[in-house]
């Protein structure tokens, strides 16, 4: 949903998957005086790839203390697919250590900062919060979070609110996390958000993170079902794209889901009418008496 407005690298911590994208910085040089600014030399440097493959590997910073966070969010959000079993380690060992909630508050300080500057890092933030388990400052703030009124108003780019947008993508984080917990204040907030969110969207993706975290057991959804709203049933048995999904198999499963629920079916097309006609039908008509001047 909503992709086409941040370009994202891949990155998965536990049951939590991250969407993470490098900032890209740009700068002008200007001379001062009216006219073209001075061209820029060009450095050669090295390619992202290449000081990703020059780093090491299966090594995260810590995360003990509240001081660390940076560093690791940083780690995080650069770190490659065949790293995250050691981010979830690195993450578990905060979380079962004395400074868990110092490390906890640092990466809510962590998020409001990104937020106002950098998407994705504020993305990668509540993953790893949400992955923390931690229910004095975590959980909390997470509920606080994923409950924030979406905006009205903002800037318009095809039909779109970015900020609305921009929310919605931390809203639906701040909800993942809060499903991984599995504890039982946390599981209220979850399925409050399932009932009575104001956005499908968050709605669809608390019901997809509860069933995802309970294997999509059948009394999971038996429970959703006497829970959601009736527009809301046919998420229940959604098809979900996984890391071990095949194309194939997706697009049956979709097809399956598409056939039980006709409703979702694009109206079918239109015939256009001959050129000719369309012209005779678009011509402006005229007045049978004329009017009186």
């Amino acid at each position: 949903m909503h992709r086409k407005l941040w370009r994202t690298v891949a990155i998965a911590l536990g049951l939590i998957a991250i969407g993470a994208a490098c900032p890209l910085t740009s700068g002008k040089g200007s001379s001062g005086e009216q006219g073209e600014a001075p061209a820029a030399k060009e450095t050669p440097g090295k390619r992202p790839s290449e000081v990703l493959r020059e780093r090491p590997m299966h090594a995260p910073p810590g995360l003990a203390a509240e001081a660390e966070v940076t560093a690791f969010v940083d780690w995080a959000a650069g770190s490659l697919p065949e790293e995250r079993e050691d981010g979830r380690s690195a993450i578990a060992k905060a979380a079962a250590s004395p400074g868990a909630s110092a490390v906890a508050k640092g990466l809510v300080a962590e998020i409001q900062r990104a937020r106002e500057v950098d998407h994705s890092r504020t993305l990668v933030a509540l993953a790893v919060l949400g992955e923390m388990k931690n229910k004095e400052v975590g959980m909390p703030f997470l509920v606080q979070f994923a409950s924030q009124p979406l905006p009205e108003k903002g800037t318009l780019v095809d039909g779109e609110i970015i900020e609305r947008t921009s929310l919605l993508q931390l809203e639906a984080k701040a909800v993942q996390g809060l499903a991984y917990m599995r504890d039982d204040v946390a599981d209220r907030e979850v399925l409050k958000i399932i009932s009575s969110h104001p956005s499908r969207v968050i709605r669809g993706e608390a019901i997809n993170a509860w069933l995802w975290n309970r294997q999509d057991s059948a009394t999971a959804r038996e429970q959703l079902a006497q829970l959601v709203k009736p527009e809301d049933r046919l998420l229940i048995d959604r098809p979900r794209w996984t890391e071990t999904s095949t194309a194939e198999q997706f697009n049956r499963d979709l097809a399956v889901w598409l056939k039980a629920h006709p409703e979702l079916a694009a109206p079918a097309p239109v015939k256009a009418k001959p050129r000719e006609e369309q012209k005779k039908a678009d011509a402006p008509g005229f007045d049978a008496v004329p009017p009186v001047p």
